[in-house]
């Protein structure tokens, strides 16, 4: 059993929002684990224009961390595996069809005497690096958040990676997490 951190494959061009001041707006950047499906507003948004950066992956990241979009392509695959995890909503986008993913499936599974953590001062607790996981809590999870990670990070199991891999979406990297 193995679980993984997802991050963007930064060769693929991220979302921006047509106008700047809608990512303050943006529940994308509130997706901290929880139902946002009554507060839900879309606002325009497009893909980077780099010239660099290759466009139209199965999955795109915001220009912030913690948010991913995904396409039908990828909706059609994952959503049996995903749909009691995750809120999706349509995107406002030009020429291309993309789901903002809220996962509202938050695991409380960090091994806190094993994984660096920093305590703010009104006690919530935050992960420092990499966090260990413990493998009983997490093990059946297939797309989740921690408490301590709730802007930054989504996490996998490794039925979601290899349905990922063996049907060649594209949009995505994988960083393993340790489990004990």
């Amino acid at each position: 059993m193995s679980i993984w951190r997802i991050d963007p494959d930064v060769k693929y061009t991220s979302l921006a929002y047509v106008d700047p001041e809608n990512l303050n707006r943006s529940l994308t950047y509130t997706f901290k684990g929880k139902s946002v499906q009554t507060q839900w507003t879309s606002y325009p948004v497009f893909m980077g224009d780099d010239d660099e950066l290759e466009t139209g992956a199965d999955f795109m990241h915001f220009q912030h961390v913690g948010s991913i979009a995904c396409n039908d392509k990828a909706l059609s695959i994952l959503y049996p595996l995903v749909s009691k995890s995750v809120e999706l909503f349509k995107l406002d986008i030009s020429d291309y069809i993309y789901y903002a993913v809220n996962v509202i499936n938050v695991v409380d599974c960090v091994d806190h005497t094993r994984t660096k953590t920093k305590t703010l001062p009104l006690g919530e607790k935050r992960v420092i690096g990499k966090p260990i996981m413990r493998k009983e809590r997490c093990e059946n999870e297939a797309i989740f958040k921690i408490p301590e990670m709730l802007l930054t990070n989504i996490f996998v199991s490794h039925r979601f990676k290899d349905l990922v891999e063996t049907n060649n979406l594209t949009g995505l990297k994988f960083t393993p997490i340790e489990t004990i």
